[in-house]
């Protein structure tokens, strides 16, 4: 039966809704792919409005998958982090939500993710999340406030493109600049990594000096020969480094408030890079 709209267009309007939930573009796109093979046997004259159908049940397949995803993270080596994405044109950019702030939510289930997303990155209003989950308005509210508890303290996520200071900070570590390096790097800097199968520091590590020394040690041992490029990625800097076209890390930064990187996510689990390659100029 052909579909009376764009299909296209509406995996596109979609994939913002699965990935914030997911952290997960491959996820994210075979859930939506899921949800449009389901949506080709509804009668679709007893649906007033499509969208919304497609996006309550993109949602709902998002959130059973998230769930379905715990048992699975307990063997997990290191901290699991969420898949880095540069923002395709076509996608609307705003909706996708900065790295800091899709590893925080982390912290919460995922009906709460749902709601902190519908809420604060959609703009849906507490009656409009009520009727896409089937909860009460009020819990919708109570859900929320407690989220927003959950995450408060670390909710601090640096805005602006902090184009220079990246260039800087790639320009330190490959002149071996270590000094340099460590006064651009917060007190109370924190990295995680994310290797999956591949090595990686498996414990959060903090501090300047701590950090300084792993940023040296995975240059010096594992990345001084790729090439290296800067990209925005997930509305954050970050460094890219590629052997040929293909990439092997992503290191995502935040800056404070003094234009010193706080933050920095280290992902080089194979699985999670390869939405980077199709960024590749």
């Amino acid at each position: 039966m052909a579909m009376p709209f764009d299909l296209e267009k509406y995996q596109q309007v979609l994939f913002p809704y699965a990935y914030n939930i997911l952290g997960s573009a491959e996820d994210a796109r075979d859930v939506i792919q899921e949800t449009m093979i389901r949506w080709q046997n509804v009668d679709h004259k007893k649906v007033e409005n499509q969208k919304a159908y497609l996006i309550r049940a993109v949602i709902n397949s998002a959130i059973n998958y998230k769930e379905g995803q715990k048992e699975k993270l307990h063997d997990y080596t290191g901290d699991w982090l969420p898949e880095p994405m540069v923002v395709e044109a076509e996608l609307d950019r705003k909706h996708i939500l900065s790295y800091s702030l899709l590893v925080l939510l982390e912290q919460l289930n995922a009906k709460e993710r749902a709601i902190f997303i519908l809420k604060e990155s959609f703009d849906f209003s507490h009656a409009e999340i009520a009727e896409l989950l089937e909860i009460t308005i009020e819990s919708s509210r109570q859900i929320l406030k407690r989220s927003k508890e959950k995450l408060k303290p670390n909710m601090a996520v640096s805005k602006g493109k902090h184009q220079e200071k990246l260039q800087r900070f790639v320009e330190l570590i490959m002149s071996g600049n270590t000094q340099a390096l460590e006064e651009m790097l917060a007190h109370d800097v924190r990295v995680t990594s994310d290797g999956g199968k591949a090595p990686a520091a498996r414990k959060v590590l903090i501090g300047a000096e701590t950090v300084r020394k792993l940023i040296m040690g995975i240059f010096e041992k594992f990345l001084h020969d790729l090439n290296v490029t800067t990209a925005i990625v997930n509305h954050q800097p970050a460094i890219i480094y590629r052997r040929g076209e293909k990439p092997y890390a992503c290191h995502i930064l935040s800056f404070d408030d003094r234009g010193r990187v706080g933050e920095m996510h280290m992902v080089v689990n194979p699985e999670k890079l390869k939405g980077l390659e199709l960024n590749f100029p």
